[in-house]
């Protein structure tokens, strides 16, 4: 397999051709965050083992790194947004791993296909099925479902990230572009209530 110079590393992140590389060539790959106004970084050692690929993900400063956790891909982004990393991991066709990590609070996660979240707020919006569930970010725990949304879709629509078009966050507000049931291009708002949020 190429992958080097290959069409397909342009469509993917720079980071995710390097893993593959490294992966088809059996060499293990070590990347770290470098965001200039944190002293704690996100570290990611990738290794193909017996064939898959596995990768370690670390919090990293000065008194060293702390594993994470594992997974089987390596990340598609990572972010840091008001303190807090948010990292996304690929597992799929229309299938997505969100992680949220901070020092202090520790990691959130997996959220699957988590579309926009409101850290202020604590909550993330998936868009796997309908209706859409509203996570609560911290504190972790098994069932982080704290609310949901349901759009004016088909019963029988099994893509229902295909009929979203946009999703997104407003002053606390998580609004919603879609395709209904009767083939109207609609936007739904939905203000993100203070009894949403996380202690």
């Amino acid at each position: 397999m190429k992958i080097a110079g290959s069409t397909g590393c342009k469509a993917l992140s720079f980071f995710i051709c390097l893993v593959l590389a490294a992966a088809v060539n059996g060499q293990p790959l070590t990347e770290i965050t470098n965001f200039q106004r944190s002293d704690t970084q996100i570290k990611i050692n990738c290794a193909n083992r017996r064939g898959h690929l596995n990768c370690g993900i670390y919090s990293a400063d000065k008194q060293g790194d702390a594993k994470l956790f594992d997974y089987s891909a390596a990340p598609a982004s990572i972010s840091l947004v008001e303190g807090i990393f948010v990292m996304l991991f690929p597992c799929g066709t229309q299938c997505s791993a969100t992680y949220f990590y901070r020092k202090n609070k520790g990691l959130a996660g997996p959220f699957p296909l988590v579309e926009v979240y409101d850290l202020e707020f604590g909550v993330a919006l998936g868009i796997s099925k309908n209706p859409l569930p509203i996570y609560q970010i911290y504190p972790s725990r098994k069932n982080s479902v704290i609310g949901s949304i349901r759009l004016n879709l088909p019963r029988e629509l099994v893509n229902v990230p295909g009929a979203i078009s946009d999703v997104r966050l407003d002053n606390h507000k998580f609004i919603i572009s879609y395709v209904d049931r009767h083939g109207d291009a609609v936007t739904f708002v939905y203000p993100v209530r203070r009894t949403d949020k996380a202690d």
